[in-house]
């Protein structure tokens, strides 16, 4: 299942099978002018990373088909080899974050720690380069 929403130049995939969370990202950065799409599973997002070119990408680390980390490994094959992506994820192993760093995740948030104003100043000094 995936949501569209076409607003704005600069395009945001979020990965996240939590409905709630991702729907909370969603309406923040599409209130803000950004074209988002929301997909609930790794499996999802790997197909439209492979057909469509996104600006930066939302992630989660742990979701169905296939995990943020697979995810991670192979967007190197597709045309957003290079955009970046920031994992917010609930899991508090530094392993996990380590991990996905070494995989190419520019930054991570823990989900229930990280104020939404955090993730939005990121994003925008993101596209501020």
């Amino acid at each position: 299942m995936t949501t569209q929403v076409i607003v704005g130049s600069k395009r945001i995939l979020i990965v996240d099978d939590q409905l709630t969370m991702a729907e909370l990202w969603r309406m923040k950065f599409t209130q803000m002018g950004y074209n988002v799409q929301l997909v609930r599973d790794g499996l999802d997002a790997i197909n439209l990373l492979k057909e469509d070119k996104f600006d930066l990408i939302l992630l989660d680390l742990y979701m169905p088909k296939k995990d943020g980390f697979t995810v991670l490994a192979e967007k190197a094959a597709t045309q957003n080899a290079d955009t970046p992506t920031y994992v917010i994820t609930s899991s508090i192993k530094d392993d996990d974050l380590i991990h996905a760093k070494a995989l190419g995740a520019k930054r991570s948030f823990l989900k229930y720690q990280t104020s939404p104003k955090e993730v939005v100043s990121a994003v925008e000094a993101e596209f501020a380069k």
